[in-house]
């Protein structure tokens, strides 16, 4: 995560067994609540919003979209008549 200055708040409540595991584990971890919770927040943040930006395909479905790139349809008449800037 970035260094800068933290200005932000984000305000939340949790069970009493969550909020004393997480107590827990920040102090196994050597940092405040704070940190911990931001850190880890802010990983599955980021991973989060990676899985849905990125698209993964297997081999076969690869395969299959190089061939659809390399060899197109034609376009249809109405994809010949927008390009045109006629109206649809």
């Amino acid at each position: 995560m970035q260094n800068t200055a933290a200005v932000e708040r984000i305000h939340l409540r949790a069970s009493l067994e969550a909020k004393q595991t997480i107590e827990q584990a920040a102090a196994l971890s050597g940092v405040s609540v704070s940190a911990f919770v931001l850190e880890h927040a802010y990983q599955a943040a980021r991973k989060a919003v990676l899985e849905q930006q990125q698209i993964s395909l297997g081999r076969e479905d690869w395969a299959a979209l190089e061939k659809a790139l390399e060899n197109p349809a034609p376009p249809t008449k109405t994809m010949l008549d927008f390009m045109r800037g006629e109206n649809i």
